[in-house]
């Protein structure tokens, strides 16, 4: 009988330890799993911010782009101009004081055809870098969400 009551007393003392240790892992990995919940929250906030992100970089590159596009047109407006200026110039050299003013005029319209060329320039330049950024963020942006699928594909494995 003694011999009973001390194996039962062994006995209650290991599930006991049993119990506890199995009440520490539950805890442990009630924690885990809550730690990952909260990161799965932060990278989904994340995600999201990105996406705005893209969307307004994407915005702005469609603005440069008929920006340069309204340029371009307002450069062969100019150059038309020039063109019609200097014919008016070729056909009034009879008169001395009109042909000054008309190439003062078509100077003048140069002088803006270079402006508008140097504008133009200046404004692929920055197009073409901003397309560039836009590019590598785009590039980074996949880039995370391709880690982030792949830690939430691997959560789930483990899960």
């Amino acid at each position: 009988m003694e011999e009973l009551r001390h194996q039962h007393s062994e006995e209650r003392a290991r599930t006991a330890t049993e119990v506890e240790s199995l009440r520490i892992e539950l805890r442990q990995r009630t924690a885990d799993l809550e730690q990952l919940r909260q990161n799965h929250r932060q990278q989904q906030g994340i995600f999201e911010r990105q996406k705005e992100i893209n969307e307004i970089l994407m915005g702005k590159n469609t603005t440069l782009k008929q920006t340069l596009e309204r340029t371009r047109q307002s450069k062969e407006i100019l150059k038309q101009r020039l063109k019609t200026m200097i014919s008016w110039g070729k056909g009034s050299e009879q008169r001395k004081d009109h042909l000054a003013d008309c190439w003062r005029n078509i100077r003048a319209l140069q002088d803006q055809l270079q402006q508008r060329d140097r504008q133009l320039q200046a404004q692929q330049q920055r197009f073409q870098a901003e397309q560039e950024q836009l590019q590598r963020r785009l590039r980074q942006r996949e880039d995370t969400l391709r880690k982030i699928l792949a830690d939430k594909a691997q959560f789930q494995r483990h899960s």
